[in-house]
């Protein structure tokens, strides 16, 4: 099979990948794409899905250097954006990422840029959990980058609401406490949809120009 025959291989690939979101899978087809784009002569066309699923992914390391990488002439409007999100995820300002994502069109990529949300905001409840007990509901939108209705959406009835205060300590313990049940928690938790696999926390990279 010569070269070009096996990127054509390859990209189809990468299609049936990004359908199954299989977005780790992706990542790696993404990388031998750029390699045979090179060995073909040719420019690499997935700058943009690559760096996107790079952030997805919280590959932060990863997509500082592709960005470093990726010829000036590649580096289309959207990029722009990924590097705008990728400095704020950097500096924990996931307000201004989320409001990044959520006011571009991205195309062909829409999908991905919903998927990323999903997976960002997955993350950042883990780290809610992990980190406190209670925390204002004011607080708690602007951390995860979300309105209160979209809030009560989401949480209710698996977080306990006290005024203003969202507790996020033992919920299972609390609520049996409260309620002498457990089955309320037993529950499982419809955030962890969002994604089972990508977890952590945003590292502080800085993409520099």
């Amino acid at each position: 099979m010569d070269n070009q025959s096996l990127f054509s291989l390859t990209s189809q690939h990468l299609s049936e990948a990004l359908k199954r979101k299989d977005y780790k899978t992706s990542i790696v087809i993404c990388e031998e794409l750029e390699l045979q784009s090179s060995l073909l002569g040719q420019p690499f066309e997935f700058y943009t899905l690559y760096f996107f699923l790079l952030l997805l992914e919280n590959e932060c390391n990863l997509a500082h250097f592709l960005w470093k990488r990726c010829p000036y002439s590649q580096r289309e409007p959207r990029m722009g954006t990924l590097r705008d999100i990728a400095l704020a995820l950097s500096r924990e300002d996931y307000e201004r990422a989320f409001s990044l994502c959520k006011d571009r069109d991205w195309e062909e990529l829409n999908e991905v840029a919903h998927d990323f949300l999903e997976a960002w905001r997955a993350r950042l409840i883990e780290k809610l959990q992990l980190t406190y007990n209670f925390i204002s509901l004011t607080d708690c939108c602007r951390y995860l980058g979300i309105n209160r209705e979209e809030w009560m959406e989401i949480s209710k009835p698996y977080w306990h609401m006290e005024g203003e205060y969202v507790l996020l300590g033992d919920s299972k313990s609390r609520t049996e406490e409260e309620q002498g049940t457990s089955s309320h928690w037993e529950q499982q938790n419809p955030l962890e949809t969002w994604t089972r696999q990508l977890m952590g926390l945003a590292k502080h990279v800085e993409l520099e120009k």
